[in-house]
């Protein structure tokens, strides 16, 4: 079963918030500059709730706030695109969507560019909150499976 909680793992120039008590939504939220140690624990902690969709089959939508993110160093940057692509490779036919959400124009085309490497993976980039979740609701919707209704306010980050 699907843990309905709310954690945060930190690294040493950031953090990642990781809220399932939505499920099927899952939120993901980045403060800050991600460092190794960060991304390895963000690693483990997907591949625990990737496993645990397929042990139990089941589907999710990603919601990734990237809004009070900062760019990653080169290598860091490197190592996040191989998880990422590792991460849809896994997840295939369990993630119905995958939003990342970005008020920056360089994140948003960052994440353009993930989409274009592997266009297979279900990803879009939403320039707010508010749109990811609607799209994250839209696409459970849309395949049969009930998504709570839930509004950006739910999820503001501590400063």
């Amino acid at each position: 079963m699907i843990a309905r909680e709310r954690r945060r793992i930190e690294g040493s120039r950031g953090a990642i918030v990781c809220d399932t008590r939505h499920f099927p939504i899952v939120v993901l939220q980045w403060h800050g500059q991600p460092d190794a140690a960060l991304i390895q624990a963000f690693d483990r902690w997907m591949n625990d709730l990737l496993q645990m969709l397929k042990t139990e089959q089941l589907r999710m939508a990603t919601l990734g706030d990237l809004t009070r993110a900062e760019p990653p160093s080169h290598e860091d940057r490197r190592t996040l695109v191989e998880l990422r692509m590792k991460h849809q490779r896994e997840s295939e036919g369990h993630v119905v969507l995958d939003v990342l959400v970005s008020d920056r124009a360089a994140l948003r085309g960052i994440c353009e560019t993930l989409t274009w490497i592997n266009p297979r993976a279900p990803a879009v980039v939403a320039t707010s909150m508010t749109e990811g979740l609607r799209r994250c609701r839209a696409a459970l919707q849309q395949v049969g499976i009930s998504a709570p209704s839930l509004h950006a306010e739910e999820f503001e980050q501590p400063t």
